[in-house]
């Protein structure tokens, strides 16, 4: 029976891109202590940035900002980041840039504020 589930764990990490196997790699690390950090000592989750395509629209900027940052609560960003969507439904493409930067700028600015929090938590 353990083979089995040996097997099948093998079969759906082969099935992964390179990228989501890393990150699987650091996460297994980390699980067993070994991620270059003393075992036990808690440690904020650190963001998985991906680039920006060219032409990114606002909606496909705020699902990769999500994938991003995963540690962030979304009903801590759904006000402001709705905000910034509905901008984008009246405003011209071009004029989008301009936008996704202000949802990069505020998923950056969370981050900040769920470190500063995780920094209260855990005192070193």
């Amino acid at each position: 029976m353990a083979d089995d589930s040996f097997e099948t764990l093998l079969r759906d990490l082969l099935a992964l891109n390179p990228e989501q196997r890393r990150l699987v790699q650091r996460t297994v690390r980390e699980l067993l202590g070994q991620g270059g950090q003393t075992q036990g000592v808690p440690r904020p989750v650190e963001p998985q940035p991906e680039a920006s395509p060219e032409g990114e629209k606002v909606l496909a900027a705020m699902q990769r900002l999500r994938r991003s940052y995963p540690m962030l609560p979304p009903e801590k960003l759904l006000g402001p980041a709705s905000e910034i969507m509905m901008q984008a439904m009246s405003t011209p493409s071009e004029e989008h840039p301009a936008l996704i930067a202000r949802l990069e700028t505020l998923f950056s600015a969370h981050y900040q504020r769920y470190l500063d929090a995780f920094e209260q938590e855990n005192p070193t």
